[in-house]
């Protein structure tokens, strides 16, 4: 497995997920139940990570600039 991406929060790193096995590309969702401690600071450590097999890095790297794109144009 290879990292992709770190999430601000869970639904962020779920929507993604959520693309990438429409896509077919196999991931997992690491950290999504740590980002937030008992101070209420998000900690880079804990914040929920998206990562990806190996052999499909680059057609998720692919997926994610897409949706990268479309959250801005959503933004804007």
């Amino acid at each position: 497995m290879k990292f992709l991406f770190r999430a601000s929060h869970s639904i962020e790193a779920q929507s993604l997920k959520d693309l990438l096995e429409a896509d077919g590309i196999g991931c997992t969702l690491r950290n999504e139940n740590t980002a937030f401690f008992g101070d209420g600071i998000v900690h880079a450590e804990g914040m929920p990570e998206v990562w990806v097999e190996d052999d499909l890095f680059e057609r998720a790297l692919d997926v994610k600039r897409d949706w990268t794109e479309q959250k801005s144009v959503a933004v804007a």
